[in-house]
């Protein structure tokens, strides 16, 4: 059980990025896995900020491909009219 309550806080103390006060963990919060020291405050990223350009690659590419579809749509619609009343 004793492992457990430790794991839950080594992976609590990374998602966080917050320092304890343990002669354990001092020795290794001090630097991150590039080798670079970290600075005092924690070096916490806003992973939202991080996604935002790859969400505006997407929608980008869903709505120029909307309007390829709705353009192809209309043209088809104008060079082979139906008379059918239940086809739009």
């Amino acid at each position: 059980m004793r492992v457990w309550v430790q794991i839950s806080e080594a992976y609590t103390c990374l998602l966080s990025g917050a320092r304890q006060e343990g002669e354990h963990v001092v020795g290794y919060s001090r630097v991150v896995r590039s080798g670079v020291p970290r600075g005092g405050g924690g070096g916490r990223r806003n992973h939202a900020l991080i996604g935002l350009p790859f969400l505006f690659i997407i929608l980008g590419t869903a709505a120029l491909g909307g309007t390829n579809v709705a353009r192809s749509y209309r043209k088809q619609k104008a060079d082979y009219p139906s008379h059918n009343p239940f086809l739009p």
